[in-house]
């Protein structure tokens, strides 16, 4: 323990309804400092975050069964997050007009797609690998309906939480649910203005992979992507 420390803990005065206070948590420099009295014993400790969080909690922190696509969980500032890769695949995806009157299913292959949750908010984003690393780099997700930051807009459709298990069911609202032409922009070099005809032209040609080249790069890995979510 420095001095600085030291000289603040010495210095303190505690007010009368904690005179029979048995120990006392004080923040020092941005970090925890666990002072503790007995009869003829006086402990003074540096203490880690999340053994000051599990404490103010009361309960214990479990995360639950995972899926085998969960390759990352936590908690930080903002609330509850969780990552989940899902390999390269051929999806049945539903297509709505604008105006809500006609329907088109079409099936077309996706890239590799991490699927990102902070609290109440998910993320898509896509990469040009089978198999997860966080050092991947991203890229635009060739669907409509994601913000250029890899923001879902779910519309209407209720999501659930990252802090309840929700990334499963999250996922299989976003790729099920009907997409229109919303966010279709900035997602394929061949086809800037709208992904759709991307999706479309794939779909009519029965094509097994998608092209990788056509994807839109966010000039940034994985990791720093969850790193800047996480602690904006």
């Amino acid at each position: 323990m420095n001095q600085k420390s030291e000289t603040a803990i010495s210095s303190y005065q505690a007010p009368a309804a904690a005179a029979a206070a048995e120990a006392a948590l004080y923040f020092v420099e941005g970090q925890y400092l666990f002072h503790a009295r007995g009869d003829k014993v006086e402990a003074i400790k540096y203490l880690a975050p999340a053994l000051v969080r599990q404490a103010f909690l009361l309960e214990p922190t479990d995360s639950g069964w995972l899926t085998t696509e969960t390759v990352r969980w936590g908690v930080c500032g903002r609330g509850d997050y969780i990552v989940n890769f899902y390999a390269p695949a051929r999806y049945e995806l539903l297509m709505r007009s604008d105006d809500g009157q006609t329907e088109t299913t079409l099936t077309a292959p996706l890239p590799g797609m991490v699927f990102a949750g902070l609290n109440q908010s998910w993320y898509a984003w896509a990469v040009r690998d089978k198999r997860f690393s966080p050092d991947l780099e991203l890229f635009q997700a060739p669907l409509p309906n994601v913000g250029q930051t890899g923001l879902i807009c779910f519309g209407e459709n209720r999501h659930p939480e990252v802090g309840k298990h929700g990334a499963q069911m999250a996922w299989q609202l976003f790729i099920t649910s009907a997409f229109n032409s919303h966010h279709a922009d900035g997602k394929s070099h061949a086809f800037p203005q709208n992904i759709l005809f991307r999706l479309y032209a794939l779909s009519a040609n029965k094509t097994a992979r998608y092209p990788l080249k056509d994807l839109v790069s966010l000039r940034c890995t994985v990791s720093e992507a969850v790193r800047k979510l996480i602690e904006r």
